[in-house]
């Protein structure tokens, strides 16, 4: 989904599909963080522990991927 609200302590799986690489980089947030590069239906993981607004992008495709969590 491309924007989600979820309880603090939610854990969230993002899968990187196809043979493109793409990442999780933070824009904006109360916690910094990001994924490396993966493809091929790889995963990464994240527990929300702090509440607020995080805006994501894949740092590979910058324009046409992005999303917003917020943490309740």
């Amino acid at each position: 989904k491309r924007n989600i609200v979820v309880k603090r302590g939610a854990k969230l799986r993002w899968r990187f599909g196809g043979d493109t690489l793409h990442n999780l980089t933070l824009a904006n947030g109360p916690e910094g963080f990001s994924s490396p590069n993966y493809d091929n239906d790889r995963t990464y993981t994240k527990r929300f522990t702090r509440p607020g607004k995080y805006q994501f992008f894949c740092g590979l495709h910058p324009v046409s991927m992005t999303q917003q969590v917020v943490v309740r």
